[in-house]
């Protein structure tokens, strides 16, 4: 039995080191920022980290301050969704993609209200352009507990190797002194 366990654990080690495309290597998070326009518009951009491939048709939900929802909608082929609010409050925006991913981004009335002093015309939403730096984003944390997690994954293997060793040494052992006394 412990010896079909090395195998196996040689295998998935194998597996993990074997060279592969990084972005299948990685699991991605969706972003989400955004930007205040002129006219109480709000441009909200997402995408996904590793990739930074747009998140198409992503479902996206605006929450007043009470939970109310304020309006809904998909971002466009770019990733990018524009509202429009009458009035200066805390919005919560959830956007939720494919595959289960979602993000959530929270505008304090504060940023509103300084923002927005008077109500300049509003701008046209079909011109809206992405403005996020969407450049990959792995974190040396991320690459730093996949390094332990193989040296924590080698180390048992090995703890498991010398505990059959000793096993063998002493039923070696126990063998040779038994019938002798």
């Amino acid at each position: 039995m412990p010896r079909r366990f090395t195998v196996v654990a040689f295998l998935c080690l194998g597996l993990l080191l074997a060279p592969s495309d990084i972005e299948l290597a990685f699991a991605h998070r969706l972003m989400a920022k955004y930007r205040l326009l002129p006219g109480y518009q709000i441009q909200l951009e997402s995408w996904f980290d590793i990739s930074s491939e747009s998140a198409k048709s992503a479902e996206v939900l605006v929450y007043r301050q009470n939970g109310e929802l304020l309006t809904k909608g998909s971002l466009n082929d770019k990733g990018v969704f524009v509202f429009e609010v009458a009035q200066i409050e805390t919005l919560r925006i959830v956007i939720s993609a494919a595959g289960g991913h979602r993000a959530e981004v929270t505008i304090a009335a504060r940023e509103l209200r300084r923002a927005w002093p008077d109500l300049p015309e509003p701008a046209k939403a079909e011109d809206a352009e992405p403005f996020a730096d969407r450049s990959p984003t792995v974190a040396w944390q991320d690459v730093l507990l996949g390094i332990t997690f193989v040296l924590a994954l080698a180390a048992f293997v090995m703890s498991m190797r010398n505990a059959q060793a000793l096993r063998q040494t002493r039923n070696g052992n126990l063998n040779q002194d038994g019938p002798n006394q």
